[in-house]
Order: structure tokens, then sequence, then C-alpha cells
């Protein structure tokens, strides 16, 4: 069932959103009253191609209280393990199955804490302070829809964590990605723990 603002067309509500800013759950219970026909209407996702373990990101809408992408997932891509020290978010699949798979730190480094998938149409929230990675378990592409309490896409501050070599990198604002397989320039500092 569609939200009353769904009913208007997907353009239109980003329209309005720009002319009438709203607050971050607003703009969530908004975005999220749509599918993945609509967003694909309007951002032709339908035509884009992916290689295996790559995404593509697409600006959606950003004000002062919050920044929206689709991310478009190809298939066995995912995000490193990182952190979310200083983001709030919450993620929709609209197409395609993601599962999160979480982690807390102890003494030592990091450890398992559990795996939450997620189906089309289906919302998860993205545990802040947490420490988790997404997977693509789909044998295609995924779509998904990030909602952030950020008034830019910044990865500066976050920490990613490799689990084989131990070791923590801190990204910066050069930092297109959670990713090991970055330019060296995008990391402030990487540590072997």
């Amino acid at each position: 069932m569609k939200t009353e603002i769904a009913a208007l067309p997907l353009v239109s509500t980003l329209e309005h959103l720009t002319i009438h800013p709203k607050e971050f759950n607003e703009v969530i219970a908004d975005l999220f009253g749509y599918n993945y026909e609509d967003y694909n209407a309007l951002f032709e996702i339908d035509k884009i191609s992916l290689d295996k373990d790559t995404h593509v990101r697409i600006p959606v809408f950003s004000n002062e209280e919050c920044t929206v992408f689709l991310r478009i997932w190809g298939p066995d891509n995912a995000t490193a393990i990182h952190d979310h020290y200083h983001w709030k978010g919450k993620i929709k699949v609209l197409k395609g199955l993601l599962t999160e798979i979480s982690y807390r730190e102890n003494s030592n480094f990091i450890e398992y804490n559990g795996a939450t998938s997620a189906p089309a149409n289906m919302i998860f929230q993205e545990n802040y302070p947490g420490i988790h990675s997404i997977v693509n378990n789909d044998i295609g592409i995924t779509v998904s829809l990030h909602i952030y309490k950020s008034p830019e896409f910044n990865l500066k501050g976050i920490r990613i964590f490799d689990t084989g070599l131990r070791r923590i990198a801190w990204l910066n604002e050069k930092a297109a990605s959670c990713s090991w397989n970055l330019p060296e320039e995008c990391y402030d500092k990487i540590i072997c723990n």
C-alpha cells in the first residue's frame, strides 16, 4: 500500500521535497512509499549493466537533514566491514536480496554478531554506531534505497575492518565507498592489529 504522498509520481514528490524541506523521518516515510518500478521509471535502472562485484550509486535527493541515493549492487558485490560512528540510516531493498552481517568490537578486534537478510520491499536500519557489512545475496543485481541523516555522503572517519589480515583503516573525504580497493590517498591511516 502506498502512502498518501506516494500516490503522487515519484518525480513530483522529489520536487515537493526540494521546495518544502522535511525532516529525516518524514523523508523516509515519503520515499520508502515507492517501489522498484517507481524508481526504475525515473532513473532507468534496468538500463544499467554491472560486472560481478561492482556497484553504482545514483544520487536521488539531499537537503540539510539527509542524503538519499540508490545503490545498484552487481552480483557478489559487498561492502567492506565498516562502522557508522556518525551516521544514522535506513535501507529499503527495492529489488533482489541483501544480507547485513553484524559485528561487535571485543578486546582483540571484532567478532561476528549475527546476520539479517532483507528481500525486496523490506527495510532495515543500519545500526548506529554499529559495525557491519552488506552483501548482495541475489544471483542478479540488487537495488536498494539508502537514506542517511547527513546532508552529504562523506565517509570521512568511517573505519573499515579486514578480518583476514586483522587491520583497520580510517577513510577520509576522498573515499567513494567502504572498500579496501580504493587509491591509497582515500585512507587517513591503516593499522594492523
